[in-house]
């Protein structure tokens, strides 16, 4: 979403609508990384162990129609490396400084996962907007780019970023139908 008044006051809105939803997704993912951690402590599995099954536990998370997923990225600098993606598994370990992944965020151009980093190094979690691919039907991604506006949190001692996200007009069209019933 641009940096406009307007721009601002629907992401805003949409925070307000949708936001707790988002936040709530991220924190069963959170929840679901802790079941992990806890069977690390309990000598059950190793760090490694964990880590993976947890991977693969939101790898395969969804909601909102089987639209809506989770991701992890981690908080290196000066550019974050993909951990997990469900629907682009090729970007799995790979360093995301493309130009692909620039945008206008907040009225700077700049890359998205720097910004889901610095949301998180503010606050621990926040809501960061910014254009993105959607799915296709058969895993691939649009190329063209969508306003969307995500909820990421920092997972303390694993380096992991989680976040999920919504494409603003998909949110708009699910706050008229919440409204309209």
């Amino acid at each position: 979403v641009a940096a406009s008044a307007g721009g601002l006051q629907k992401r805003e809105f949409i925070i307000q609508r949708y936001g707790e939803r988002l936040s709530t997704v991220v924190a069963l993912a959170e929840a679901i990384i802790n079941k992990h951690r806890r069977l690390i402590d309990s000598g059950s599995v190793t760090d490694a162990e964990a880590r993976k099954a947890a991977m693969e536990e939101l790898r395969a998370l969804r909601y909102d129609s089987g639209n809506g997923y989770v991701w992890i990225n981690n908080s290196e600098m000066p550019v974050p490396r993909m951990i997990m993606h469900p629907f682009e598994r090729n970007l799995e370990g790979k360093d995301l400084d493309l130009p692909q992944y620039e945008g206008e965020i907040d009225g700077v151009r700049k890359n998205v996962f720097v910004a889901f980093v610095e949301a998180c190094e503010r606050t621990g979690s926040g809501y960061v907007s910014y254009d993105w691919p959607k799915p296709l039907p058969d895993g691939k991604m649009t190329p063209a780019r969508f306003p969307k506006l995500s909820y990421v949190k920092r997972i303390e001692g694993w380096d992991w970023i989680i976040g999920t996200g919504v494409y603003t007009d998909e949110a708009m069209d699910r706050i008229k139908d919440d409204i309209s019933k």
